[in-house]
C-alpha cells in the first residue's frame, strides 16, 4: 500500500523491519533466495526514496555486495563502492558508472584495477598515476622495477620512507637523503649525502644531529681543515668520541706547527688512557715534540716508554738510538762538569745545594749538564737500594708519575740507579712550600684556602 501510494520511505522502513523479523534471534527460517528478494524490494524502496546509502547498506548486509557497490558510488561514496565492484571483478560495471557519473580520476583507478588482474603491471601503473592514486602507482612500478618512477610516486604520496628506498635503488642517493632528512633520519641521510659526493650536506645533517665528531670526520675530505678543527673542539667530554677527537686535533695542531695546543692536546689524551700496546700514538706525538724543542731527555724517555709497549711502532727504535747516541755525545762535550768527590748521582747531575731533607731522602737544587736545566734532585734512602722489591716499584712508580703532566703536578724527568745512589730528577718549581705559609700564618682567610684545595683537587682528578 505504502508502494501504491509512493510514500517510498515509509515502505522501506516497514521492509526494513519485516527483514528484522525473518533473522530473529535463532537465525533465519526463511530460505536466503526469499530473503535476498525481500531485501531487493526494501533497497528499491530507498532508492526511489532518494536515500541511496541506507539502499546500499540493506543490499551489503544481506549478501548482494555488486548491488550495494551501485549504491555507495551513486551515494558519493566511491572508495567503497568501486571496491566491492573490483572485488568481485565487475570492471565494466564500475567503468560504466564512472563514464556515467563522469568521474575520470575513478575511471582510471577502476582500469588500473583490470589491468593489474590481467597481469598488465606496467599499465595499471600508469593507471593509477593517472587516476592520483600515487601509492599504487609506485606499487606497480616498483615490481616492474622502474624504480625512479616508484620513488617520484611514493614521494608524491607522502611516503618518504618508500621513497627513499626506491632513490637508493634507483642509484639517486641525493634524492633518497632528501627525504630521509624529511622523515627525521638524519644518520642515514647523512650517509646517502656521502654516497652522493656532497660532503658538506652529510657535514650539516650530522652537526645539526650534535655529531660534531661525524661531521668533521666528512669534511676531512674536502681538506677544510680550519672547518673540521671547530667541529672536533666542539665535542664534549661525555662523548665517545672525545678521546679520538682529542688525539685528531692533536695531530692537525702538531701539523700546523702549533706545538703549544698539540701538546696540551696529547697529555689530555695520555691522561684519558694510560699508555698501553694498542695505545701509544699520544706518547709518541709528545716525545717528538720535545724533540722538536730540544727537551732530548724527556723526549728519549718518552721514545722509551713507547717501545716498551710497541717495540716496533713507526721509527721508534731509530729515534731512540739516534737521541742515545746524541746525548752521550752532548755528555762527553761538557767540559769541566764532573761532580765534586763524595757527591751523590750520575755524572750528568751537578749538585748545586740541599733543599731539604726527610724520611724519604734528600732533594738538593741540581744543574742537568746534558739539558742545561735546574731540576730538583731527589737521593732515595739506602733502604730503597738495598731491597730489589722495593726499588722495582720505585722505578715502576717513577714511570706512571712521568706519565703524569698536568700544571699542578710536578713533571718527572729522569729515575734511575746509579753507582751507590738511587734518584729521581723532578722538575724544580722556585717558590715556597705550603708548609712555610702555614708556619708564618698559621690559619688561612677562606679564599685562599680553598684555591690551595682547588689547585689540589684538579691535580687528584687527572
Amino acid at each position: 500500500l505504502r508502494f501504491q501510494l509512493q510514500q517510498y520511505a515509509e515502505a522501506a522502513e516497514l521492509l526494513g523491519r519485516a527483514l528484522g523479523r525473518l533473522r530473529g534471534p535463532q537465525g533465519s527460517t526463511e530460505p536466503l533466495r526469499v530473503i535476498q528478494l525481500k531485501a531487493r524490494r526494501c533497497a528499491e524502496a530507498y532508492v526511489r526514496a532518494g536515500q541511496s546509502t541506507r539502499a546500499a547498506v540493506v543490499f551489503r548486509d544481506h549478501g548482494l555486495e555488486v548491488e550495494a557497490a551501485e549504491q555507495f558510488c551513486r551515494a558519493g561514496d566511491w572508495e567503497v563502492g568501486l571496491g566491492l565492484l573490483v572485488r568481485h571483478q565487475e570492471f565494466e560495471w564500475a567503468a560504466r558508472l564512472c563514464r556515467e557519473m563522469g568521474k575520470e580520476a575513478e575511471l582510471h583507478v577502476v582500469q588500473g584495477e583490470r589491468a593489474l588482474a590481467e597481469g598488465r603491471e606496467e599499465e595499471a601503473g600508469r593507471e593509477f598515476e593517472a587516476g592520483g592514486l600515487w601509492w599504487r602507482a609506485g606499487e606497480m612500478y616498483q615490481r616492474g622495477h622502474a624504480f625512479a618512477k616508484a620513488a617520484a610516486m611514493y614521494a608524491r604520496h607522502g611516503d618518504d620512507e618508500r621513497a627513499a628506498e626506491m632513490y637508493v635503488a634507483a642509484g639517486n642517493p641525493a634524492q633518497a637523503a632528501s627525504a630521509l632528512e624529511r622523515l627525521g633520519k638524519r644518520s642515514e641521510a647523512a650517509q646517502c649525502y656521502q654516497q652522493a659526493g656532497a660532503p658538506r650536506e652529510a657535514a650539516r645533517v650530522l652537526q645539526e644531529t650534535g655529531d660534531f665528531f661525524g661531521a668533521a670526520r666528512v669534511l676531512l675530505e674536502t681538506g677544510a681543515a680550519e672547518e673540521v678543527m671547530a667541529l672536533l673542539q666542539q665535542v664534549g667530554v661525555e662523548s665517545d668520541q672525545y678521546l679520538e677527537a682529542t688525539i685528531r686535533l692533536g695531530d692537525m695542531f702538531l701539523e700546523g706547527d702549533l706545538d703549544g695546543p698539540a701538546r696540551e692536546k696529547y697529555e689530555r689524551a695520555a691522561g684519558l688512557r694510560p699508555i698501553a700496546p694498542d695505545f701509544v700514538h699520544p706518547t709518541y706525538q709528545l716525545a717528538c715534540i720535545q724533540e722538536r724543542q730540544g727537551n732530548l731527555q724527556e723526549a728519549l724517555h718518552l721514545y722509551e716508554k713507547v717501545v716498551a709497549e710497541q717495540f716496533d711502532y713507526r721509527d721508534v727504535q731509530r729515534r731512540v738510538a739516534d737521541l742515545s747516541e746524541r746525548l752521550a755525545a752532548k755528555t762527553q762535550a761538557v767540559p769541566g762538569r764532573a761532580p765534586a768527590a763524595g757527591q751523590a748521582g750520575p755524572a750528568r747531575y751537578h749538585i748545586i745545594k740541599e733543599l731539604g731533607r726527610g724520611g724519604m731522602g734528600i732533594v738538593y737544587l741540581a744543574e742537568d749538564v746534558v739539558l742545561q736545566r735546574q731540576v730538583a734532585y731527589k737521593v732515595l734512602p739506602d733502604a730503597v737500594r738495598e731491597d730489589s722489591k722495593v726499588l722495582e716499584a720505585f722505578l715502576r712508580e717513577a714511570r706512571i708519575a712521568a706519565s703524569l703532566h698536568h700544571p699542578n703536578i710536578v713533571t718527572i724527568f729522569d729515575a734511575g740507579q746509579a753507582a751507590e745512589t738511587v734518584y729521581i730528577a723532578m722538575e724544580y718549581v722556585d717558590g715556597r712550600s705550603l708548609q712555610s705559609i702555614l708556619d708564618e700564618e698559621h690559619i688561612l682567610p677562606l679564599a685562599r684556602a680553598i684555591e690551595f684545595f682547588r689547585q689540589a683537587c684538579q691535580s687528584l682528578i687527572h
